[in-house]
């Protein structure tokens, strides 16, 4: 009878230790896998345009860099309107942040740092607010609101004005 037992126990602890090394080995793929440029090019292709169709304007992203899991630093992105006047320049954007409270709905940041960038939010909020006024409101009732924390904030070379 112990035989079957331990047999059964040790069957139990193979099944358990395959599963934990299969999740540590997808981790890490994922990992070295954000970590290869034509991956992070194409994130940051996909940012610029997903951007460009959500602002209705000029989206350029000149570098992104995906730390997993949890840093991000994006460097010259730039939102320019449809009149070519720059809204948006951002010179250095990084930001660390917790990966398992997005899970809850709930935004951590750790620290976000901006460096050498500029940008008129007025013009900004009046291109997004003219494109959100679409939006119906059976889209944003079935939404589930997200809690933000910002625990650090680092600005340095910057200049932002809103009218």
């Amino acid at each position: 009878m112990k035989i079957e037992g331990i047999n059964i126990a040790k069957g139990i602890a193979k099944v358990l230790l395959g599963a934990l090394i299969t999740v540590v080995i997808l981790f890490l793929l994922i990992k070295i896998v954000l970590l290869l440029p034509s991956v992070q090019n194409r994130i940051k292709n996909k940012v610029a345009s997903t951007l460009h169709e959500k602002l209705n304007s000029e989206v350029s992203v000149g570098k992104i860099d995906v730390k997993f899991p949890k840093k991000l630093s994006i460097d010259e992105f730039v939102v320019t309107s449809e009149k070519k006047d720059t809204l948006v320049f951002l010179g250095n954007f990084s930001v660390s942040f917790k990966v398992f409270p997005l899970l809850k709905h709930r935004i951590v940041l750790n620290a976000i740092s901006l460096k050498n960038s500029k940008g008129d939010f007025g013009k900004l909020f009046d291109q997004i607010s003219s494109e959100s006024s679409e939006i119906s409101n059976k889209e944003t009732a079935k939404t589930t609101p997200w809690e933000v924390e910002v625990n650090s904030l680092k600005f340095e070379t910057c200049y932002f004005e809103y009218r």
